[in-house]
């Protein structure tokens, strides 16, 4: 180990120590700053027919993008933190305690410590047998899939695999939302809204781009609603 790693963006750094990705992250990818913020602009309301509305944060990290969904939706019935770090859930769960001090009406928050594959289709995720109204996944979707050189097709299946176990983990009633802020990985932002739009979601759009940075989202199609 060596602090020479701290130069290098790509490939080096220290990303799986917890502390120091909360340390660095904004600062070695300062437009994931913008690239949250759009994420909350492009949220639908927390509403729902029931009165209760769940959101899951993949990939929570050390909470940034929960922590700004609070700021704005204070009054949802569930946050779902999903990481395979036991360490950033920790670091995120302080977080947004610290957020939730203010509030009368305070979210379950459910900490959730899960490697998310997407090398079967029979990967989940969901852990309360509830499907989600909204997740959002802010820098997740890559790491997932993975960094690893891999052939375009390969890419596409596995992101194919993806969108299919974030649809099903969504509710069917045409309110469950997937909000995605990435930048390039193995697949370009145009190919995976086309990949989103075949695993069936719709009104996929997007909301927010700067140079590999993106946002983009969708909505599942309700069970009842015509193809």
């Amino acid at each position: 180990m060596s602090w020479l790693n701290n130069f290098d963006r790509i490939g080096n750094g220290f990303w799986s120590n917890s502390q120091w990705y909360d340390l660095h992250l904004l600062r070695r990818m300062p437009l994931v700053n913008k690239m949250i913020e759009e994420m909350i602009y492009a949220c639908p309301p927390a509403v729902s027919p029931s009165n209760i509305y769940r959101v899951a944060d993949l990939c929570c990290g050390s909470g940034i993008a929960s922590l700004n969904y609070l700021k704005a939706y204070s009054s949802i019935s569930s946050l779902t933190l999903i990481d395979q770090s036991e360490e950033r859930l920790n670091i995120a769960k302080q977080r947004i305690d610290t957020q939730l001090e203010s509030i009368s009406r305070r979210p379950e928050v459910i900490m959730c410590q899960l490697q998310i594959k997407c090398d079967t289709q029979d990967d989940d995720m969901n852990i309360n047998l509830n499907p989600y109204h909204l997740i959002l996944a802010s820098l997740a979707l890559h790491v997932i899939v993975g960094h690893g050189k891999q052939s375009l097709e390969e890419a596409k299946v596995k992101y194919r695999i993806l969108f299919e176990l974030l649809s099903r983990n969504l509710v069917d009633d045409g309110n469950g939302h997937l909000i995605v802020g990435d930048h390039h990985g193995s697949l370009g932002m145009f190919e995976q809204m086309k990949l989103m739009e075949e695993c069936g979601f719709i009104d996929v759009e997007c909301m927010w781009r700067e140079r590999d940075m993106f946002v983009i989202g969708g909505r599942r199609r309700g069970k009842d609603e015509i193809s």
